[in-house]
């Protein structure tokens, strides 16, 4: 079994790409599955987006779960938001001179700041979303220190979304089935398009290492998610604080322009 923290310094980032039926996409609910069951909705904030309507719609009711975005320009929103909240935490670690925010949650335990954790499938939908992809840059380089987490992942590697700033930062890469050396190449996992079984990933972590990736159906990741969900009221309540949540933030971002 191979385990890895992305807290740590050298690992915040993941990428994970693969063709239809490769794995992917069971890989993708295996994280968010482990992640949802262990750590609370009160120190794990998720952000969705799934641009091809495919990965997350079962996730949407989910405690855990602040946004599952569908659309481009919903991205657009929900991920200036999140630079926002960089802005906010940069500004709490200069004041309190951290550099961490474990060390944050330290020393105010009464209202410690969440994990943020990011999960864009389909990344490469957004190549023509230049404020998108400019954000998505902007916090694979900051985010860490900050608690902000990115997984991307998409079916074919896309050479203009994964361009030398963004792909440095994307530290842990697992490639699998890939349909040629050149797209594997562009994940930086060279011998995934010689993988043979689905699940079959190669891993950039410490080196390339080929792995087999667990399983996992969407009907066994509706099962375990289950008792982590808002009822169909407590959803709807939380949807309506949040938007009257965004509201105040638009006026205040218009009062300050």
């Amino acid at each position: 079994m191979i385990v890895y923290d992305m807290v740590d310094s050298n690992t915040p980032h993941l990428l994970i790409a693969g063709e239809t039926g490769s794995g992917k996409s069971s890989m993708v609910r295996v994280i968010l599955a482990t992640l949802i069951q262990h750590m609370s909705p009160e120190h794990l904030h998720l952000y969705l987006g799934d641009l091809k309507n495919s990965e997350f719609h079962f996730l949407r009711r989910v405690k855990h779960v602040k946004y599952v975005c569908m659309e481009e320009h919903e991205m657009t929103s929900m991920l200036s938001k999140l630079w926002k909240e960089v802005l906010y935490r940069r500004k709490v670690m200069e004041e309190y001179e951290l550099g961490h925010i474990d060390e944050y949650n330290q020393i105010t335990k009464d209202k410690p700041l969440p994990y943020i954790f990011i999960a864009i499938d389909e990344v490469a939908m957004l190549q023509d979303e230049k404020e998108c992809v400019t954000i998505i840059e902007k916090i694979s380089a900051v985010g860490r220190s900050l608690g902000i987490f990115l997984m991307l992942s998409m079916q074919r590697p896309d050479a203009k979304i994964l361009d030398g700033k963004l792909k440095l930062n994307l530290t842990v890469r697992m490639g699998f089935k890939c349909a040629d050396l050149i797209n594997s190449n562009i994940v930086g996992t060279p011998g995934s398009e010689n993988l043979s079984q689905s699940g079959q990933m190669i891993l950039k972590l410490d080196g390339l290492k080929k792995v087999q990736a667990p399983f996992l159906a969407l009907d066994q990741a509706k099962e375990i998610i289950e008792p982590y969900r808002l009822s169909k009221e407590q959803s709807v309540q939380k949807e309506e604080q949040e938007h009257q949540e965004d509201k105040i933030f638009g006026v205040l971002d218009d009062a300050n322009e």
